[in-house]
């Protein structure tokens, strides 16, 4: 079966642009951009620590002793002293949250500035500043991701190469059938493009939850 490569060029079109957009944005304000990427990460991880810890602190509640599949390290700890200190850990956390999302918009904010002055354009709108700091925050926010879901796999690749595989898997397959949908007919194309954050959302929780059956499944 012969595939037309031409379906897959909308898709393509659209990451050639955005890997663009976001090589000019790094060449323009290299060291804001990092920043925000940096601490874009950050706070994803500690917003990760304080959801994840609380949940250990609740296990540790409701045992009688050291649960068996907590590391050898952590016993001559105690229980007590233990629930402490993941119950600091979780409230640290959130405060490095709050903390780095105040950085990223001062940085964001910077480096929308420093985009605006050296494009050297007069302003045509109100709102322009406003507008340059949401694009810059979105563009910059997406590179973040695009680090994180390369380190994640790089991870994946050494600790769990099955579950990589298949969640590359995944994607692919999305890919390949967005990429066909979009040569339907206009109206099937033009209910793709409405609300396409959301629909990304809910692309993305099917593929946690398919990640979390095949570790499931891989397991059994």
């Amino acid at each position: 079966m012969k595939i037309d490569i031409s379906h897959f060029k909308p898709i393509g079109n659209f990451f050639s642009w955005t890997l663009s957009m976001e090589a000019k944005l790094f060449r323009v304000v290299p060291k804001c951009t990092l920043t925000v990427v940096f601490f874009t990460l950050t706070s994803q991880l500690a917003l990760l620590l304080a959801f994840f810890l609380p949940l250990k602190v609740l296990i540790l509640l409701g045992s009688s002793g050291m649960p068996n599949y907590f590391p050898e390290t952590w016993k001559p700890v105690g229980l007590e002293n233990l629930v402490i200190f993941l119950s600091a850990g979780a409230i640290g956390s959130y405060l490095l949250y709050l903390t780095t999302e105040k950085v990223i918009y001062f940085f964001v904010e910077r480096g929308a500035s420093s985009l605006l002055e050296k494009s050297r354009k007069i302003s045509l709108f109100k709102n322009q500043n406003n507008i340059a700091i949401r694009a810059y925050h979105l563009f910059s926010r997406s590179l973040a991701g695009l680090v994180f879901i390369g380190l994640s796999l790089v991870i994946w690749g050494f600790l769990y190469p099955r579950l990589a595989i298949a969640v590359i898997g995944f994607w692919l397959i999305i890919f390949i059938l967005i990429s066909l949908a979009l040569k339907f007919p206009v109206a099937l194309s033009a209910m793709l493009h409405k609300n396409i954050r959301g629909k990304v959302n809910v692309l993305g929780g099917i593929g946690f939850l398919s990640a979390f059956i095949f570790i499931l499944t891989d397991f059994l």
